[in-house]
């Protein structure tokens, strides 16, 4: 989420943002991490524009990908989509 949605100069403080590269249709952003961290790289792919898609390579040489479809801009989510109710049995900790 915070690649996502952070001001660039946050990204840019802790991200080696290589020039964006192009397939014609496509085009992706390389990051590496400037400070330890437990990935190698994470790539940003846009389709035409509009994200498509993320590729996360971590230290283990584990390769994840996060496809990303029917992406919504600016929709208003109810406050009820943020309730938490535990379930049964589970020990809730309050006044941290």
């Amino acid at each position: 989420a915070m690649l996502l949605s952070s001001p660039t100069e946050k990204l840019m403080s802790s991200f080696e943002i290589n020039k964006p590269k192009s397939d014609g249709k496509n085009s992706w952003f390389e990051l590496k991490p400037k400070n330890q961290s437990g990935y190698q790289w994470i790539r940003i792919y846009f389709a035409n524009g509009k994200l498509n898609k993320m590729q996360i390579a971590d230290n283990l040489g584990q390769k994840s990908e996060i496809k990303f479809s029917n992406i919504k801009f600016n929709t208003k989510i109810p406050a009820k989509m943020f309730v938490f109710t535990p379930p049964p049995g589970t020990d809730v900790f309050e006044g941290f």
